[in-house]
């Protein structure tokens, strides 16, 4: 990407027969503060930010290369700055959201402990976040010990405590929509990097502001991102990411989905014949034509059985219906 002129942070990155201890005297000649990754890394794991040593990075090199078994890793310097993840889909913005890191806002009598449980509660409202909670790792452990604080702590009342360095959705962090008021700058900076990459139509930029040189950075690109940010944002308005792939890639249906909105596509039972190893090829029926009747089901109530939503998909299989059980 830098040779196509699109901002990046200063960086190497290293092979496996690299010894750690080159890693650490690139780092002193980049300068602290830095970031590790792995090369081949997802969801955020193994990425160390804000490493602002040459003995912790010592140590994060270990924890990455050999407890998480990524020998090839990334070194790069550390941007401060707002982060934000911005999809391109066809050489235009489609979505962007903030990305803020997990997080607890104190109210004077529970503990950081109670307050993780309870803004947990807060995330399982979000189907996208639902299954992406915030544990009271290692990570968070150290992250709050140098603040001062415990699991046991109790903060101030309106006292906002950060949780972890890191931003990633799925260690705890939160989304909030900005994509009507991201600049033009920042939105052009990450579609010349989608565009950098040849054959590359979607992508996912993060990009974020840095506050020293007041300019926009690509920190990392994803060609097969997350879109339940997008489509489930912790604040603001979702965006429909399906629909603008869909457009970008199969040009010639573009307009012929309007009456088609309430249909579902059951794509676990079309790929189960291929993930079982039982078909080599599966065909799918067409859509419907003609007149289309669609019925909603709500249900209410508190439910307790384990397995409920699959459990009414089945008996609505039973009666010949396509539906999705929504649960209040």
């Amino acid at each position: 990407m830098s040779k196509a002129g699109v901002p990046v942070p200063k960086g190497q990155d290293f092979d496996a027969k690299t010894k750690d201890e080159e890693i650490i005297e690139f780092a002193k000649s980049l300068g602290f503060p830095v970031v590790l990754k792995p090369v081949d890394g997802r969801r955020g794991k193994g990425v160390i930010s804000n490493i602002r040593d040459a003995d912790s990075l010592k140590e994060y090199v270990r924890y990455v290369r050999r407890k998480l078994m990524k020998p090839k890793v990334i070194l790069e310097e550390h941007i401060s700055g707002d982060e934000n993840r911005v999809f391109v889909v066809d050489n235009i913005v489609a979505s962007a959201y903030k990305k803020i890191p997990a997080n607890i806002t104190g109210n004077g009598h529970d503990t950081m402990r109670t307050l993780i449980k309870n803004k947990n509660k807060q995330r399982k409202n979000n189907p996208f976040l639902s299954e992406r909670l915030i544990k009271l790792d290692n990570e968070i452990l150290n992250y709050i010990s140098d603040a001062g604080f415990t699991p046991d702590s109790v903060p101030k009342s309106g006292e906002y405590i950060q949780l972890r360095a890191k931003a990633n959705l799925p260690s705890g962090g939160e989304s909030i929509d900005v994509t009507d008021c991201l600049s033009e700058d920042a939105k052009q900076i990450a579609i010349n990097g989608v565009k950098s990459i040849p054959g590359l139509k979607t992508g996912a930029i993060d990009l974020k502001f840095n506050e020293t040189n007041k300019n926009f950075v690509i920190i990392e690109i994803n060609y097969k991102p997350f879109i339940g940010g997008h489509f489930f944002p912790y604040k603001g308005k979702a965006r429909d990411i399906p629909k603008l792939m869909l457009d970008c890639l199969f040009p010639e249906s573009k307009n012929n989905y309007k009456n088609y909105d309430n249909l579902i596509y059951d794509l676990n039972n079309v790929l189960k014949p291929l993930r079982h190893g039982t078909a080599s090829e599966v065909v799918v029926t067409p859509r419907p034509t003609g007149k289309i009747v669609t019925r909603k089901l709500l249900i209410t109530g508190h439910v307790q059985v384990v397995g409920f939503r699959k459990l009414v998909k089945k008996q609505a299989r039973k009666c010949k219906r396509q539906i999705a059980p929504t649960l209040i």
